[in-house]
């Protein structure tokens, strides 16, 4: 989700450089890029979701059969979902995210649960305890969340392959650090200002905006769209050198700031 409703920017930015035609007075961008990608990249998700996890129950109920292959279906989900949505230029990102949250919500509907699924939580260890989430059929996060983990850990052994000691740059350091302690927080700031969530939250959500996967592949989709080659190698430079910091600098204070979070909330 989060990704997903950064792309009309990215999109803005591209046309800004002269990379994608915005219209008018951007009226391509906030009918197209904004309107109908949106809309339709979230309509899309949406029915695939439903279908699928109609389409299993049926089929669980006419041939029993073991759910060991369940999660191989919700990954054959995102691709066709992603696929689907590139095709009719809407954004795939927010395609996945509705299909998702579709199909799980599906799947516990036609189970007899209305409740809503429980919220993972912080463990001793400050990570996700995937032991708390339901872990029911196609729609259940405990393999796919290990899925991401581990093709996460690849890429960021590779991220870490290409990176040599002169890599780094005062440049570079100091976006990293406009973005963790100023842009970041003051959008959560604004973002937040009109609900009730308690500052230490605030604080925490402010935080902790990692930069990661995300990143590298708005990285990639603008050079393709043909930035000049000067300004691809600046911001190659600039994006690894963010990520990296940000695996290290919140990496290294998760533990010790959620500890102190549960403190004060108790």
């Amino acid at each position: 989700m989060n990704d997903g409703t950064a792309f009309p920017f990215i999109m803005l930015g591209l046309g800004l450089l002269g990379l994608h035609d915005l219209g008018e007075f951007g009226t391509r961008w906030m009918l197209i890029d904004v309107g109908w990608a949106t809309l339709a990249g979230s309509a899309i998700g949406v029915a695939a979701g439903v279908a699928l996890a109609r389409v299993a129950t049926r089929l669980r109920r006419s041939h029993p059969v073991g759910t060991r292959f369940d999660a191989f279906l919700g990954l054959g989900l995102i691709g066709v979902v992603y696929g689907v949505s590139v095709l009719l230029h809407t954004w795939g990102f927010l395609a996945v995210f509705f299909a998702a949250v579709a199909l799980r919500q599906t799947e516990l509907r036609l189970a007899g649960d209305t409740s809503p699924p429980a919220p993972a939580v912080p463990s001793g260890d400050g990570v996700e305890d995937l032991a708390a989430i339901p872990d029911v059929g196609i729609g259940s996060p405990v393999f796919k969340e290990q899925l991401e983990r581990l093709a996460e850990i690849v890429l960021v052994l590779l991220i870490g392959g290409t990176l040599f000691v002169d890599s780094w740059s005062w440049r570079a350091v100091g976006l990293a650090l406009f973005l963790f302690l100023v842009a970041r927080p003051a959008s959560v700031l604004v973002g937040m200002s009109a609900t009730p969530t308690p500052w230490t939250m605030r604080g925490m959500i402010g935080w902790f905006g990692v930069r990661g996967i995300g990143s590298l592949y708005y990285l990639m989709y603008a050079i393709r769209h043909g930035l000049p080659e000067s300004l691809a190698l600046d911001l190659i430079h600039f994006t690894l050198i963010v990520v990296t910091l940000s695996i290290l600098v919140h990496g290294l204070s998760i533990k010790p700031l959620m500890f102190r979070f549960r403190l004060k909330a108790r």
